[in-house]
């Protein structure tokens, strides 16, 4: 079983390290944003990987903050791809956030 755990171990950090390289050498802004998405992404199975291999379910309340954090920031891109202003952008990703937490603790509630 150790081995399935240094396995998981490597292959994320082979995507945080592939993830910084995209977010250090990104062309765009839009690159690194969604660079920085995917390293929160990576960080929350990372996390959920340690809680399954340390029996230890209180570090799973820090994913429930990572999803929302991912939420609103997924939302806050939209708009600022179209460059809609920061009262746009900030509405939005409360919107999404508020909108994706809701469900996702839908589907945890009667999952």
């Amino acid at each position: 079983m150790n081995t399935v755990w240094i396995i998981s171990a490597v292959m994320l950090a082979a995507a945080a390290v592939a993830t910084m390289f995209r977010m250090l050498l990104g062309p765009t802004t839009l690159d690194r944003l969604v660079a920085l998405d995917t390293l929160v992404a990576v960080t929350m199975c990372v996390i959920g990987t340690w809680a399954a291999f340390s029996l230890d379910t209180t570090v799973t309340y820090s994913l429930t903050a990572l999803a929302l954090i991912t939420f609103a920031v997924a939302g806050s891109l939209r708009t600022l791809q179209y460059d809609y202003g920061i009262w746009a952008t900030a509405l939005l990703g409360v919107i999404t956030a508020v909108g994706g937490g809701v469900i996702r603790e839908q589907q945890t509630v009667s999952g």
